[in-house]
């Protein structure tokens, strides 16, 4: 098949999981014999042009058209991912061929696209309606830049074109299926299919097991400040990402020499991370869909110590390969029980990666959808 690839890359200095797993798929598409093109738009370069500051064209879902170049192209599938905040999305609808969308997030119903305000879960936009985004500055903290999103968002996102131009929709996680149905007349057409990893082979001389792994943004969101104020200090934690809550995080943290904040994980650090630490923390408080680290934990045969609250924790309480924490006091606890269990965890963390985020579990499942919607 011929598939057009659409998708709007966050900026460099915030790296996502989402970018590369986008990249990911393309290059595993291409594996399988499928001819892909990124039809993209990089958020540096926006900015550079000042045109990433305040979102307006997003209220009624403007932005660059890719029209002539998809058509050129001529693909069977055109499958969409994030196109906020450059990408249109009414062009969707003169190029004739189907659509299959992704959400990484739920930003058609959520100016911040976490459901999540003040480090705790917020439907009130669903609930109450889009304009309490405004009153609580949910979009980079400010009323202004929210409005765009607020007037996008309406009527729980069904003013969305995606939602009427695509035929098929991919979600992350039961949880995001459960929200993308209150949009989505026909919930037959909603596929569960989670982010894939690479199995790597670790070399023997890497796997000394020797601290605990946090992979993720340095952000309120993600559960790091409660995880740190009850870190164990005869633990070693190796934190790997960047954020707005870094310089304030190190600073506090100084004098702690077992926490250790070693900035982005570049991917040729990755195989060492992964395979020489005990298990990957993962302490978020929102939501999530599904996070392309807990794939690449579970490739590597590691567990992952979560919070209940979020779709790591889901998963880990159902399938095995990890230990939920339901409070952070809790945490240290639930750490001393994974080191216990241990062997068994990582023998769960395989089976997991083998049942549910393996390449090849996602190529079946997306190739299925690709044929459904061109019958």
């Amino acid at each position: 098949m011929r598939i057009a690839i659409v998708h709007s890359f966050y900026r460099s200095n915030s790296p996502s999981g989402e970018n590369y797993a986008v990249l990911a798929q393309a290059e595993l598409l291409e594996n399988h014999g499928h001819e892909v093109r990124i039809f993209g738009v990089q958020s540096d370069s926006m900015t550079k042009l000042q045109k990433f500051k305040t979102p307006w064209n997003v209220s009624f879902f403007r932005g660059q058209s890719f029209e002539s170049e998809v058509r050129s192209f001529n693909p069977d599938i055109i499958h969409v991912h994030n196109l906020f905040p450059n990408i249109g999305y009414h062009w969707l609808t003169k190029v004739h061929a189907p659509v299959v969308a992704t959400f990484h997030n739920f930003r058609p119903f959520c100016a911040n696209g976490l459901l999540m305000r003040d480090g705790e879960d917020c439907n009130d936009c669903i609930l109450l309606g889009s304009f309490s985004s405004i009153t609580n500055s949910c979009y980079r903290d400010s009323k202004i830049k929210t409005i765009p999103l607020s007037v996008s968002s309406r009527a729980k996102g069904k003013h969305n074109p995606l939602f009427k131009s695509a035929s098929a929709f991919i979600v992350l996680s039961e949880n995001s299926q459960k929200t993308y149905k209150t949009a989505i007349s026909d919930p037959s057409t909603i596929h569960i299919i989670q982010n894939f990893a690479t199995r790597v082979e670790v070399p023997i001389q890497l796997k000394n097991s020797d601290y605990w792994l946090y992979v993720g943004r340095l952000s309120k969101e993600k559960g790091i400040v409660e995880l740190l104020q009850v870190w164990p200090e005869n633990e070693i934690l190796h934190i790997y990402g960047s954020g707005d809550l870094e310089s304030e995080l190190k600073e506090k943290y100084k004098s702690r020499a077992e926490i250790k904040f070693l900035g982005f994980l570049t991917e040729p650090e990755k195989i060492r991370a992964f395979a020489s630490c005990i298990a990957l923390v993962f302490p978020s408080t929102c939501k999530e869909t599904s996070p392309l680290v807990m794939s690449e934990a579970f490739s590597f045969g590691k567990p992952i110590l979560a919070f209940r609250g979020n779709v790591v924790g889901e998963i880990v309480e159902n399938y095995g390969g990890g230990i939920a924490f339901s409070s952070f006091e809790a945490m240290p606890h639930s750490l001393k029980r994974l080191k216990l269990d241990l062997e068994m965890l990582e023998i769960e963390a395989i089976n997991n990666f083998n049942s549910k985020f393996s390449p090849e579990i996602w190529i079946s499942k997306i190739e299925a959808v690709y044929k459904s919607v061109r019958k």
